[in-house]
């Protein structure tokens, strides 16, 4: 069986802390960097794998951390600068349950 991969784009947008993102397990993150202005990350994805939650995590400049997570990238927007770090993944929560349905 052939894999494919394919890069993907995730817009991860200013905001500080935890982007819970949907992706398929086992992706390897590559990098993040500013495009038109918003921080962006770039991921090798297999489609042809389950969707997981994928934490990355935006830190300031002497936000402490509880451990040495993998690097990833750093942004700088005027005087904002942030620090972004793969928290790993998770298992994608499971759709809403309709008790009407």
């Amino acid at each position: 069986m052939e894999i494919c991969v394919e890069i993907w784009k995730y817009v991860l947008g200013p905001e500080l802390g935890e982007k819970r993102i949907e992706m398929p397990s086992g992706s390897k993150l590559l990098n993040v960097q500013l495009q038109s202005g918003v921080p962006v990350l770039w991921a090798l994805c297999d489609r042809s794998q389950p969707v997981v939650i994928r934490k990355v995590y935006a830190y300031v400049t002497g936000d402490a951390m509880v451990r040495q997570w993998p690097y990833l990238g750093t942004v700088q927007i005027a005087e904002w600068v942030s620090h972004y770090f793969d928290h790993g993944e998770t298992v994608a929560d499971p759709p809403a349950c309709d008790p009407d349905a």
